[in-house]
């Protein structure tokens, strides 16, 4: 059973699992949407193991989904920071933004709608698209793939990018998943990617996060002449300093992806697991823990957190200037939206590279694919997330005659 409310009402909050646990001891998922509650789910006053165990419990799905056996769904301690430590290993360091552009370019190259669509399409689903480019920047920047090993596989990247949003779907919804699915990815990972053996594990949070912020930047960008503007000057230099530059045109491109994350989480949810003891609102009430199940999750809500008054009235709308320096206010600048990426100890740990690399891409995206270019972006209905781009495509742009 899910019992989905705030936390600012803990007389409800307190009844409602009261009422619930002596009806069945089953599963009560709570959702906590404060910044306050939010701050202390993701970072409590626990060891690391306790932490950790916290996280596994709910992501045991994905172990078994990917086969994975990494930090995200065990308890173990020397795991986490051998994975952690690995992680940090392959983060660029220092200028190396230029390099990014490049890959980032040549993925455009090979995946622009006339190389990647079947014969005789001229068009490509938007978010299939933004897929594959992201997971060939993900493989070639930062696992060390050749790009000529998928060169030599151009359907490859699809089969990865569409198996591992499968398994993720089934892996939510409990479907029975097809076993040919994960062989189907991992046989090409691990060519790709020889000298991890089980290189998924480093796949998928580069990924399944990355490439939804990136969709959802150029969605909600292409289409505003100012913005291409300032995402094609990065692009020619891509620096830390450009990247956080005010201009007085407009907002600065890390203002720009800011906004991105914090009205479209692409994490909207971080779920842990505990006894009811350890949820604050019911610590000093020993009998609610004698009623309950053992198995409590307790949810950080990003989505909620985000769109909070905290952002002011109007927190629904998409305003990156609201991020300037002069106009945000002190909560605001507390309640920096990179809870996207997590919080406290089990953050993670490109949390200050994804932004600005997401903003590369992005600008890459934009120059390639616009007026200027050969190609177009047709949007659909809605904005969608990792579903529900119906409607999105890239296509050649059509051209019109001189004189018609």
């Amino acid at each position: 059973m899910h019992v989905v409310f705030s936390a600012s009402y803990p007389i409800l909050l307190i009844l409602t699992i009261l009422y619930v646990a002596t009806r069945r001891r089953r599963l009560i998922k709570i959702n906590f949407g404060v910044y306050h509650d939010v701050f202390a789910i993701l970072s409590p006053p626990s060891t690391l193991g306790t932490q950790l165990a916290s996280r596994a419990i709910p992501n045991a799905r994905l172990g078994r989904a990917f086969g994975i056996k990494s930090t995200f769904v065990s308890g173990d301690t020397v795991v986490h920071s051998t994975f952690r430590a690995n992680a940090i290993g392959i983060i660029p360091t220092g200028n190396s933004w230029g390099v990014l552009a490049r890959v980032a370019d040549n993925a455009l190259e090979a995946y622009l709608p006339y190389h990647f669509a079947p014969a005789g399409v001229e068009e490509i689903c938007f978010d299939v698209f933004i897929q594959a480019i992201t997971l060939r920047v993900v493989l070639v920047q930062l696992l060390g793939t050749d790009p000529e090993a998928l060169d030599l596989d151009p359907r490859g990247i699809h089969v990865v990018t569409r198996g591992i949003n499968d398994l993720w779907r089934m892996s939510k919804t409990g479907s029975a998943i097809p076993p040919h699915l994960l062989t189907e990815i991992n046989l090409r990972l691990r060519t790709w990617v020889p000298q991890f053996p089980n290189p998924i594990e480093f796949v998928i949070p580069a990924f399944e996060t990355m490439w939804r912020v990136i969709a959802i930047a150029v969605a909600k960008l292409h289409e505003d002449d100012r913005s291409r503007e300032a995402l094609g000057a990065f692009w020619e230099h891509p620096s830390s300093e450009r990247f956080r530059e005010w201009t007085s045109e407009g907002p600065s491109i890390e203002a720009m992806m800011l906004e991105v994350l914090r009205l479209y989480p692409p994490t909207r949810h971080i779920s842990r697991a505990a006894p009811a003891a350890h949820i604050p609102v019911l610590s000093s009430i020993p009998v609610v823990g004698a009623l309950l199940s053992p198995s409590v999750t307790y949810v950080a809500d990003v989505e909620t957190a985000h769109r909070s008054d905290v952002w002011g009235p109007r927190a629904d709308s998409f305003d990156p200037m609201r991020h300037h320096p002069l106009r945000s206010t002190e909560a605001q600048r507390k309640a920096r939206p990179l809870l996207s990426f997590g919080y406290g100890e089990l953050g993670c740990p490109a949390k200050k590279w994804a932004p600005q690399a997401a903003a590369v891409i992005v600008a890459a995206v934009l120059t390639r694919v616009g007026e200027e270019s050969g190609f177009e972006i047709v949007a659909g209905e809605r904005l969608g997330g990792r579903e529900g781009w119906d409607g999105w495509f890239v296509r050649p742009r059509k051209m019109v005659a001189p004189g018609l």
